[in-house]
């Protein structure tokens, strides 16, 4: 089966290096002029369903998509952003005062506790991203579209192929085999 996961587009967030985590934002301008370049990028794609986030800047991109290739988002809170309690809405490096790190270092850390600031463990992560992969594996498709969060593809990478990344671009394209 393959998974081909894209992070939503640019939020004003995005833009100023502010931490989303589970924050609820609409696109940026620019976020949605780039809506565009990506639809061309999937034309030569096919898949059997798209999944999305719940979260407003996947569901603003994936519409796009679903309306594109004529068929049904089905939306599911487990591909949702990491929940990053009080370090959401504020500057990437903010983390680096009371953990040490900036938050794009510890989410490659793969073993990052944010329960004590309201936030989720990298365990809990883990556990909801396989529950997806299995039940998607699980199903009769061939091909799935995914629209998540950028936290949330470098868990994909971990998970499908045990490769630690980076910061994703948004509106990058991943593609795996499961």
């Amino acid at each position: 089966m393959k998974l081909i996961v894209v992070r939503h587009g640019r939020t004003e967030n995005n833009e100023h290096e502010i931490i989303n985590g589970q924050f609820d934002d609409l696109l940026s301008e620019s976020g949605r002029q780039e809506i565009p370049i990506l639809l061309k990028k999937l034309q030569s794609y096919q898949f059997d369903a798209v999944y999305s986030s719940p979260l407003k800047r996947a569901l603003e991109t994936v519409s796009p998509i679903a309306e594109d290739h004529n068929i049904d988002v089905n939306i599911d809170e487990r591909i949702i952003e990491v929940n990053m309690g009080s370090f959401t809405g504020k500057p990437f490096e903010s983390t680096t005062t009371v953990i040490g790190k900036t938050s794009s270092e510890w989410l490659n850390t793969y073993t990052y506790d944010l329960k004590p600031y309201g936030g989720e463990s990298a365990e809990e992560v883990s556990q909801r991203i396989s529950s997806f992969i299995k039940d998607v594996k699980g199903s009769k498709f061939n091909s799935v579209l995914i629209v998540t969060h950028g936290g949330i593809v470098r868990w994909f990478y971990y998970l499908c192929k045990g490769e630690k990344i980076g910061r994703s671009p948004n509106l990058g394209v991943h593609t795996f085999e499961i």
